[in-house]
């Protein structure tokens, strides 16, 4: 009798290690659904706004003026996120080290987000008002979209 309860509670701990996994699995596998769906509609969406030759060109040129600007902040951006996770890791938790560490973070994320400010407002003033209306109407954030827009275009 033990036996075989013994052999039960090993199926049942290894079909719930299964189901677990497989449900993690699955979730991940929304996750990417979304994300692809989503580049989907951005690309529909780009699609669209019937971008002209001209405005491709003031666009790379708009992208091109803030990367000298945004290269070194997005650089120490990742610099100091790895500076505390250190900290974060350490052997001994230093909580005002810690605290220093966010707020040199906080202030350059927001020397980042003024600049992308900018850089969306020069970004919406190259576009006709049907194209910012396109914009506007799709479920996407026009920021967004206009980010990659000019990300597509430093490639160029």
């Amino acid at each position: 009798m033990r036996k075989i309860f013994a052999r039960l509670t090993v199926l049942t701990l290894f079909a719930a290690a299964l189901t677990t996994a497989g449900a993690a699995y699955a979730d991940t596998g929304a996750m990417h659904g979304r994300w692809v769906a989503r580049k989907a509609e951005m690309k529909k969406v780009i699609a669209a706004l019937n971008l002209t030759d001209a405005q491709k060109t003031q666009i790379k040129t708009v992208a091109e003026k803030y990367k000298p600007e945004m290269k070194p902040l997005l650089k120490n951006f990742r610099v100091e996120r790895k500076k505390l996770a250190a900290l974060m890791n350490a052997d001994k938790i230093d909580d005002a080290a810690i605290r220093a560490q966010v707020g040199t973070i906080s202030s350059i994320g927001a020397d980042l987000a003024v600049k992308r400010a900018h850089e969306i407002s020069d970004l919406k003033a190259v576009l006709t008002p049907e194209q910012m209306q396109t914009l506007k109407d799709s479920r996407l954030k026009p920021g967004v979209v206009l980010m990659l827009i000019a990300r597509r275009a430093k490639k160029r």
